[in-house]
């Protein structure tokens, strides 16, 4: 990662820590409290207690998404910190995502229905008791299948 990107992402989380404490606190103020209409509805005439439980579980939710959000937006930062990447590394990973969804396209394509068609081919030219064992021919496509992709790989690089 580039170093003034880095720094600058280090302040913003140095100074996102104060409005993460903020918001933890105010999440599980509310839920704490969140009781209060509830035992409003139950113990008093002022608020039916349905409408106190409504407004617990809207309490909750409120105090939940608060220390959750605020959670999230720091780990993210936390990650970006731990995992980043030079900027400059991104067009190569992009190439070799392409390079990757060409081989994998040319597997699919090509490869797979060419073994269909082997079995097929077998199957009916042999045929008897050919078709019992002639399904093998999927396990070692399978098998083939890695190894081939990785002689694509180290011909592309």
């Amino acid at each position: 990662m580039v170093g003034s990107s880095r720094e600058h992402l280090e302040e913003q989380q140095q100074s996102y820590k104060k409005y993460l404490a903020i918001s933890i606190v105010l999440g599980v103020s509310l839920c704490i409290l969140s009781l209060t209409p509830m035992l409003l509805g139950v113990m008093t005439n002022l608020i039916p207690v349905l409408v106190g439980v409504g407004l617990m579980l809207i309490l909750i939710g409120t105090g939940t998404v608060c220390f959750t959000y605020s959670g999230n937006v720091y780990n993210a930062y936390t990650v970006l910190l731990t995992n980043g990447k030079d900027p400059n590394s991104f067009e190569e990973e992009v190439k070799a995502e392409a390079r990757r969804k060409r081989i994998d396209y040319i597997i699919d394509e090509v490869y797979w229905p060419i073994i269909v068609v082997i079995y097929f081919a077998e199957s009916f030219l042999i045929g008897g008791s050919f078709w019992a064992w002639s399904w093998v021919i999927f396990v070692l496509g399978g098998a083939l299948e890695g190894t081939i992709k990785s002689i694509f790989d180290t011909w592309d690089n």
